[in-house]
């Protein structure tokens, strides 16, 4: 081993380590590199003692290791880098914590050029040199330091070379439906070629949470328990159970558990309609949804658009799923479903639409205690609004009785229920037959890709000219645009016989859980409200002038408006909305005898 005589005291190094993907861990993992390290150190001879290594490291404290750190992350975001500079800027005047810094490859520094020439920067500033096993460099010398520049530039060519072949097979991958995902979502699992396919016993837990909170109207936290008191396991433990991905499930947490993010997830992937988005996220940032990239695979849908469609307007709404409780206590009924036309102008509110009427109790005499409650126009108020609505309050508990003997009426008509069933065999018919015809066609668009890629082969291997190449890639691209309609009209199709079905579903559980709660409109307030809302869209509430000899308490003034007519909107099928809607739109006025009581004047 040759002996350094003009040193007269060992050259103190640190190590610094780094590795970003877990295939890089098996390349040139941690322990792979420190090995060479000293390898190295110990291969750079003795001082004039001939025992004393001319290199030694400066101590355990200055190895910096950085794990799960990409090279092209800048210095200042790498925990161990960010600590090598420390250590050297704090260091006392004349005295450096090391004098070489020794890597296993110019690459565990940088992978590109310019965080590169920013670490010699630094280390030509603080009299640091350094050593690349892999490129034998030692910046102590010019020629060191020049090849250290073309090796950095090399390298970064190198790497955006890979990037970009990683990225055209990924777009063709993804293009022949791989699923780049580690785990499939809920309701999905992969096939051997790493395409999704449903998952039928999860798919139908997948139906159940949009049918829980687009038919039944039940809150995120609702869907959580319901799922928890009927023992379905969650995502989480699904994905050991049906081998999605490999671990196992701490006993300690409860297999049941839904959280409501989870819920949320669900309900707003668009995967659950067969669309695959990817490129969602620029290194760790998210991107927004603008800048992701769809897929041109479909995968089998769970939902139809319809309902998916709904369920967004829901998502973005979901205030509507609370309980409605003012200052005192009361729970209005119809809260945030009475809609007031007497102040609405279609040209000045087509953005802001109707105004919502809100509860508000009044004290039948000053200091009992005893509230009657009314509902009224929020531009009855001017301090909210610079428009002033002249209707008058309408008073909550005949509105609210008025309301359910109309869906009471609903469940006991014969012909109504009879004609449901029938609907019901025809729509699982019609269902079928349309979800056979779709699969076929959805099928024959995904099979295009292949198709592209084959003819490129043909055309590489000579057995087609470049022009029939081109002609037979339009050919097809005319045919995926004329999927690409088919498949539209038959969502449409489907999403409207779906439409139905959830009408049919949400009369079924309307009858089998709400029916007892009509017979008392103050036994369950807050299971009334829920059907309420389940059932009724909007009730729009008409108004008129004042006539003589309408009765009206308080202070009259020219511009006020009486109620006189209300229209409901409701979640049902047509022929529901024909048979109501003679009794459900019907003009009523304020007689004492269906409305009015001695405590309640306009």
């Amino acid at each position: 081993m040759p002996t350094l005589n003009s040193q007269d005291k060992p050259v103190k190094v640190a190590y610094y380590l780094r590795v970003s993907t877990d295939d890089q861990i098996d390349r040139y993992g941690i322990a792979l590199q420190k090995r060479s390290l000293d390898a190295i150190v110990a291969s750079r001879g003795t001082l004039e003692d001939g025992k004393t290594n001319a290199l030694q490291l400066a101590g355990e404290q200055y190895i910096y290791k950085d794990e799960g750190v990409s090279g092209t992350i800048p210095l200042e975001d790498r925990p161990a880098f960010a600590r090598l500079q420390e250590d050297v800027v704090n260091a006392p005047d004349g005295e450096k914590p090391f004098d070489i810094v020794a890597v296993y490859k110019i690459d565990r520094f940088a992978r590109k050029l310019k965080i590169l020439l920013d670490v010699i920067e630094f280390f030509e500033k603080y009299g640091i040199k350094f050593i690349s096993v892999h490129e034998s460099i030692d910046t102590s010398t010019p020629f060191g330091r020049a090849i250290l520049g073309i090796v950095g530039v090399l390298s970064e060519l190198e790497m955006e070379t890979i990037a970009m072949r990683t990225r055209a097979g990924k777009e063709e991958a993804i293009a022949k439906g791989v699923f780049m995902g580690k785990v499939p979502p809920y309701g999905y699992i992969k096939d051997t070629e790493r395409r999704l396919k449903v998952l039928p016993k999860e798919a139908e837990i997948v139906n159940v949470i949009f049918e829980k909170f687009v038919v039944e109207r039940l809150p995120l936290q609702a869907i959580c328990r319901y799922l928890e008191d009927n023992k379905i396991e969650s995502p989480g433990v699904t994905a050991v159970t049906n081998q999605k991905r490999k671990g196992g499930i701490s006993k300690k947490s409860n297999p049941f558990f839904w959280a409501t993010p989870m819920i949320k997830n669900i309900l707003g992937d668009e995967i659950y309609l067969g669309k695959y988005y990817y490129n969602k996220t620029k290194g760790r940032k998210h991107l927004p949804k603008a800048e992701w990239k769809l897929s041109v695979y479909r995968y089998e849908a769970i939902v139809d658009t319809i309902t998916f469609a709904k369920t967004q307007t829901l998502l973005e709404n979901r205030k509507i799923f609370n309980v409605v409780r003012h200052d005192d206590k009361h729970i209005y009924l119809l809260s945030g479903l009475l809609k007031c036309a007497c102040c609405y102008n279609p040209e000045r509110d087509k953005n802001e639409g109707m105004q919502t009427l809100h509860g508000e109790p009044k004290e039948i005499h000053k200091g009992s205690q005893h509230y009657t409650y009314y509902y009224k126009c929020r531009r009855k108020t001017t301090a909210k609004t610079s428009i002033r609505c002249g209707s008058l309050p309408l008073p909550a508990e005949q509105i609210e009785k008025y309301v359910i003997e109309r869906l009471r009426e609903l469940l006991t008509d014969p012909k109504a229920v009879f004609n449901y069933q029938l609907k019901l065999r025809s729509t699982e018919q019609e269902l079928k037959r349309l979800n056979t015809d779709y699969d076929m066609i959805r099928r024959l668009k995904n099979g295009l890709p292949q198709r592209k890629s084959n003819l490129k082969e043909q055309q590489e291997y000579s057995y087609i000219t470049s022009k029939e190449l081109t002609e037979k890639l339009n050919a097809l691209d005319s045919q995926e645009k004329e999927y690409d309609g088919k498949l539209a009209e038959w969502e449409a199709k489907i999403s409207e016989t779906k439409l139905d079905e959830g009408y049919i579903k949400s009369f079924e559980i309307f009858e089998k859980q709400y029916k007892k709660a009509l017979e008392d409109i103050n036994s369950n307030r807050e299971t009334l409200q829920q059907l309420l809302r389940m059932i009724v869209d909007k009730i729009v509430v008409h108004s008129r002038p004042v006539k003589e000899g309408d009765i009206i308490a308080g202070r009259k003034t020219g511009d006020q408006q009486v109620p006189y007519k209300i229209e409901m909107k409701l979640h049902l099928p047509q022929e529901y909305l024909k048979l109501l809607e003679a009794k459900a739109n019907e003009a009523w006025v304020n007689r004492p005898e269906e409305f009015g009581d001695k405590n309640v004047n306009w």
